[in-house]
């Protein structure tokens, strides 16, 4: 068994367990910004939630220098955003030129 002393947690790690136990203490605001979006949503809650979770995870970089009370105002901005691109159907990864090529092969075959 690894010694508590050899465990070290990196700093994106620390960030991303933040975001999870943040999103899951806001879901009420979560749901609330969701709301509008969600009938045009192909997918889950478990999709939004992992998405609110990628949102938290930027609004606290963002507010990591400033007030901690801006913190709710940008992942709302930010959250809606995300809602925003799934409704319309744009992934929310950003776009791959490789992608783009394996999907002209597959037309072109």
């Amino acid at each position: 068994m690894t010694a508590p002393s050899a465990i070290h947690i990196t700093a994106r790690q620390l960030t991303w367990l933040a975001a999870l136990e943040w999103v899951h203490a806001h879901r009420h605001i979560v749901r609330w910004e969701a709301i509008p979006f969600v009938p045009y949503i192909a997918g889950d809650d478990d999709d939004l939630f992992q998405e609110a979770v990628l949102a938290a995870v930027q609004a606290l970089r963002v507010a990591q220098n400033q007030d901690p009370q801006q913190l709710i105002p940008f992942f709302r901005t930010i959250f809606r955003t995300h809602c925003l691109k799934l409704a319309v159907g744009i992934g929310s990864t950003p776009w791959s030129e490789d992608l783009a090529c394996t999907a002209s092969r597959e037309v072109e075959e």
